[in-house]
């Protein structure tokens, strides 16, 4: 697929592996769409479609560097996208949390995805401690195990389920002033 900078998914992958801000950028752009209508329409649920986007695309960032270009870029990302949505299932017991009418669960029918989801994801990582974030990227991000995220962070399983839950707190209360900085800066 080719889009309004005229690169191909996958020099735009390529690019975005050297470390090119723009070329995610424009990934980001020709997809996000795309990937909230299949969440949603998965889901039900607008809210939860938006995380799962967003939860999609902070793990396209984090793990672009493994992207071999062996499949196209797009079903590489749907990739990620159906194992958040295995994960969404399993964190919630299969149980949709709030149904769509119907009519707006179309994908011709979606309004646009809020740009500033993925943008919090980005604010709260941003500001976590090094080893909270380090948690998150490995565990919920990267979707390792406890044994190995604690073997990569070079501590034990334990310590790890107490970083995590401590970092996934602490990513709550970031999220949670979200909404009063965004209204400052206004």
């Amino acid at each position: 697929m080719t889009g309004s900078s005229g690169q191909s998914d996958d020099t735009l992958a390529r690019l975005a592996q050297q470390g090119d801000r723009a070329a995610l950028v424009e990934l980001y752009r020709r997809y996000v769409g795309e990937v909230y209508g299949f969440a949603v329409n998965q889901l039900g649920s607008q809210q939860d479609a938006e995380d799962l986007t967003s939860e999609t695309f902070m793990r396209l960032v984090s793990a672009i560097d493994t992207y071999q270009h062996r499949s196209s870029f797009r079903t590489w990302l749907y990739a990620i996208a159906r194992n958040q949505l295995r994960d969404h299932w399993r964190r919630n017991g299969g149980v949709r949390t709030a149904d769509l009418p119907r009519d707006l669960a179309t994908e011709n029918e979606l309004p646009p995805a809020r740009p500033e989801v993925t943008a919090l994801g980005r604010h709260v990582l941003e500001r976590l401690p090094d080893n909270y974030r380090r948690v998150v990227e490995l565990r919920v991000l990267g979707d390792r195990s406890v044994r190995e995220t604690a073997r990569e962070m070079g501590t034990t399983e334990g310590n790890v389920k107490v970083l995590l839950h401590r970092a996934l707190r602490r990513a709550h209360e970031i999220a949670g002033q979200w909404d009063d900085e965004q209204l400052r800066a206004e």
